[in-house]
């Protein structure tokens, strides 16, 4: 019957800008905006506590300091909840630690700080990162946000009200309801528990009744509630449908229905046009593929305002990003801009790679064979069309392009195709393949895949090892995770792209679309760089073909081949030999080599509306030269012989790389909701949210946490 309590000290940093949890981590440490918490918690009835379905603690005294928001505030009443479900009847393995504290400055401000902690084992050892992290929001408090209990914004959802909040039932009383409304949401922030910290709340455990062998008998039955919990969570396989980079306070269970459509809805961070910009609205359409248990989407955009219209175009991403990356950027005119311009109906396909779905294992191979003709199959029904055009970059343009050779989608219903950076044919720097043929075998140890949010936040020691490596082997750039992916991609400068390309905004704008790359793909593509050429994965199970090279089936597509000439990633060559190999095939096909661009500033490039994107609408429309096409350069490129193109397609490939993966995904996770301005007066130290420092839209993963 007897009670414990104890002390926790966390420390962090905050941002009034952004909601993403990692840029405001970014933001916060770089701006000094400092934020430190001192609770004490407590439960008066410690057997009561151990039994109960949702174990809760009350916060009996606390002060949160942050100067920002007035210095000193202190904790009026606050609620701990310890390994509850993420979702009501959701498993032991998608557990949280919650925190909702109701604050008052010292000029009598109002606040609310929900925070919350992520129980969840990930690839990696990951249990002392997520129990020494916690996340948090805060909110202005009004009588509006205190009364919500519905809806959500995002990975906010409601408590139970003060009444039902007895932890254990000994009357420790939970504030009422967070605020679920985001336009009351003030700054996003990380807070971590550091080793010193964690030896003073352990030694800050007091019981608070009964003589001394009672007193320590109430604690360890806290104790060992503790470890129970985190054995159920930690002992066992990874999870496959965890989002350590992004986190979400309230994960969607493998019951609940995924919309088809999301409905048009604004574009976050593009309510207004201005030079050449478009204002603009997206409609979320998922589809499902056979292998993976969570479904794919496709981005519909529009000119706000106005009907869909024209010929639809297609684009797909690479690797390790998202359909945002052809419109998402904060300045300067995009891609999906030029063509709204044009005329054409524009669809961003969202395929397994994209950083909004979970991490999972994949291959070019499973992408050609289910992602891209899923997708081109849900845009022709959707537009009731018999064809549509592409643009394609990296390994989005790889899969398509396999999957067109090897018949898994139709070439008839694709009738222009603009190919980006790199298809068929690799060339990479010297560098990059001594790199991948002496590191890459070593790189298993850091986990199943790389992910440049770790130069943020890394999870795992091993994480922390590749940043640390990252960010001694790179060239600084002042954005760390732009230094990562320079570092997992390649090797030297300029990568990713050619950053005096690259503008001010979107070069920082980029730190949040770069995410996880799964060892197998890479070890693919590493792979078809010894070949110098595309080879099937041997881990893609049934249906993969012996080759990808044995030519083009007929069809009527006409095939643009962009390459930069400074790409440090992949070399011109390769799409050069693309290009010479279609040809080969009797098909229409150009080649455009782009002075002075690297990678991805083909689309993020500060001229690249100027300098690119035009080229990118000749590709697309009918205005051709005579069949055949015509380069642009006079390169020498050395193509195999048919003969030796035939004889690699009768032998079954090899694969000499190998890599672990991670478990299949079998469940799904949503993405946090948009955010949107600020409904009542913020602090005066506090600024209006950016508008392009939003996570991802509830539809964009789910069909779009």
């Amino acid at each position: 019957m007897g009670g414990i309590q104890w002390t926790e000290r966390l420390a962090g940093w905050l941002s009034f800008d952004q909601t993403d949890f990692n840029q405001a981590l970014l933001e916060g440490r770089r701006d000094g905006r400092e934020i430190s918490a001192e609770l004490t918690l407590a439960i008066a009835d410690i057997d009561s506590f151990a039994t109960a379905e949702r174990k809760r603690a009350r916060v009996s005294a606390g002060v949160v300091e942050c100067p920002e928001l007035g210095g000193r505030l202190e904790v009026d009443q606050g609620v701990f909840e310890l390994f509850v479900a993420g979702a009501p009847r959701f498993d032991h393995l998608h557990l949280r630690m919650r925190y909702t504290l109701d604050l008052r400055d010292p000029h009598g401000r109002e606040l609310r700080l929900h925070g919350f902690k992520v129980i969840e084992n990930d690839p990696g050892y990951d249990s002392w990162s997520d129990t020494t992290t916690l996340f948090v929001r805060i909110h202005a408090r009004s009588s509006a946000a205190a009364a919500a209990d519905a809806g959500g914004a995002g990975d906010q959802a409601p408590h139970a009200s003060p009444a039902a909040a007895d932890a254990g039932g000994a009357g420790d009383q939970a504030p009422a309801a967070p605020p679920v409304d985001d336009q009351h949401l003030l700054a996003t922030g990380v807070l971590r528990i550091d080793p010193a910290g964690v030896l003073h709340e352990f030694a800050s455990f007091r019981g608070t009744e009964g003589p001394p062998w009672s007193r320590l008998r109430d604690i360890a039955r806290f104790g060992g509630c503790f470890v129970a919990g985190l054995a159920k969570a930690y002992l066992g396989r990874p999870i496959p449908d965890g989002q350590p980079s992004f986190p979400r306070d309230h994960p969607r269970p493998p019951w609940a229905p995924v919309p088809a459509e999301s409905g048009w809805h604004r574009v976050p961070g593009r309510g207004e046009a201005a030079g050449g910009r478009h204002a603009l609205e997206r409609n979320i359409i998922s589809f499902t593929v056979p292998d993976l248990a969570f479904p794919l989407n496709l981005h519909h955009l529009r000119r706000a305002g106005e009907d869909a219209r024209g010929e639809p175009v297609l684009l797909v991403h690479g690797s390790g990003v998202r359909a945002e990356m052809f419109y998402g950027q904060p300045v300067g005119v995009t891609i999906v801009d030029c063509l709204l311009s044009a005329g054409y109906d524009v669809w961003a396909e969202s395929w397994r790679s994209s950083i909004d779905f979970p991490p999972n294992s994949y291959t070019l191979d499973l992408a050609a064979m289910h992602d891209h003709p899923a997708a081109v199959a849900r845009v022709l029904e959707q537009t009731r069309s018999d064809s549509l055009r592409a643009v394609v970059h990296c390994q989005g343009s790889i899969s398509f392009l396999m999957s067109i050779t090897a018949g898994f989608l139709d070439g008839a219903n694709v009738s222009h195709l603009v190919s980006s950076a790199i298809s068929l044919f690799f060339e990479v720097p010297g560098a990059t393949w001594v790199k991948q043929r002496t590191v890459l075998p070593f790189v298993r140890a850091f986990g199943t895949g790389g992910d440049p949010q770790w130069g943020i936040r890394p999870q795992t020691p091993a994480g922390a090892l590749l940043a640390w490596l990252a960010r001694h082997t790179e060239r600084p750039c002042g954005n760390a995770p732009c230094q990562i992916a320079n570092y997992l991609f390649g090797s030297g400068w300029d990568v990713l792209f050619r950053h005096e390309n690259v503008d001010d905004a979107v070069h920082a704008w980029c730190a949040r679309e770069l995410g996880y790359t799964p060892f197998s793909l890479i070890g693919q593509v590493a792979e078809s760089c010894r070949y110098g050429h595309i080879v099937p994965s041997a881990d893609s199970g049934p249906g993969t073909p012996p080759s990808y090279l044995r030519g083009v089936p007929p069809m009527d597509t006409r095939f643009t081949f962009l390459a930069g000439d400074h790409n440090r990633m992949f070399k011109p060559t390769g799409q050069r030999q693309a290009y010479e190999f279609v040809r080969q095939c009797g098909l229409d096909a150009r080649f455009e080599l782009l002075p002075g661009y690297g990678h991805l500033d083909t689309f993020w490039g500060k001229d690249a509306a100027r300098e690119v994107f035009p080229i990118i609408h000749a590709g697309l429309e009918d205005d051709r030269s005579p069949a055949g096409g015509a380069a642009r350069d006079d390169g020498e490129v050395r193509l195999k012989a048919p003969e030796e193109l035939a004889a690699f397609g009768r032998r079954r490939h090899r694969r000499q790389l190998r890599f672990s993966a991670p478990p299949v995904a079998r469940s799904r996770v949503p993405p946090l909701r948009d955010r949107v301005p600020l409904a009542t007066e913020p602090h005066p130290t506090a600024t209006e949210p950016h508008p392009t420092s939003t996570e991802p839209h509830p539809a964009a993963t789910e069909p779009h946490p």
